[in-house]
């Protein structure tokens, strides 16, 4: 009976981490689209008038920080889903897990190229500007 208490406790641990991580997912996805606006020149900040490219370089900053930490949340998940197999998990709610994971994984790298897409987008208008 305890050991079933205990299992069900870690499965509710893993779905709480899990639903952290997917919001971690949430909040890239829009700093990135912030980002991606001010760097457009769509964007203005209602106190400051338009972004200026410093405000833009510290949001690239920080998104990249942003996606470093969910890459590392990811990794944990991960870890944390191959140790509970061991611990009573059935073949189905594991797989379905990794399936969650691999979800992530590739919103992760989605978010990435949304990064460096915009990046080389800006730098290129730019240089065609000036």
């Amino acid at each position: 009976e305890r050991e079933r208490e205990r299992e069900v406790a870690m499965s509710d641990s893993w779905t709480r981490e899990y639903s952290q991580v997917k919001n971690a997912s949430d909040e890239v996805y829009e700093l990135i689209r912030e980002r991606n606006a001010a760097a457009s020149g769509t964007q203005t900040s209602s106190e400051t008038g338009p972004q200026t490219t410093a405000d833009v370089h510290k949001l690239s900053a920080h998104c990249r920080r942003k996606l470093q930490a969910l890459s590392t949340k990811i990794t944990s998940l991960e870890r944390n889903l191959e140790s509970e197999g061991k611990n009573g998990l059935t073949q189905r709610e594991a797989s379905r897990r990794t399936e969650l994971v691999h979800a992530l994984r590739l919103r992760r790298d989605q978010l990435k190229d949304m990064m460096s897409k915009d990046n080389r987008q800006s730098e290129r208008t730019k240089l065609l500007q000036g």
